[in-house]
């Protein structure tokens, strides 16, 4: 079985990545919540066979646009009447205002 070769970055690359790199832990913090923060899965959302999220659980943003699952029902905006309605459901009490 050949083994695959991960090929060393350029000086280019990593400086790219530093550049985009939070520059504190509270930056960070607050692109997690950015990204994290928005939609929940409304039902069990699949990747092929394997599970990716659970009803209920935060999905992020990125993948929301990716794979288009507003428009498809898969997901619901937090805050929403929705999403208050799956909290009910799941027997979560309800986000402080």
């Amino acid at each position: 079985m050949p083994v695959n070769q991960v090929p060393e970055s350029t000086p280019e690359k990593v400086a790219a990545a530093a550049a985009n790199a939070p520059a504190t832990a509270e930056d960070a913090h607050a692109a997690n919540v950015k990204e994290y923060g928005q939609y929940v899965a409304a039902e069990p959302i699949y990747f092929g066979a394997a599970l990716g999220y659970n009803k209920g659980d935060a999905v992020p943003a990125d993948n929301v646009a990716r794979h288009n699952y507003v428009e498809s029902g898969q997901v619901v905006k937090v805050g929403s009447k929705a999403h208050k309605d799956l909290r009910e459901s799941l027997g979560l009490p309800p986000l402080e205002s």
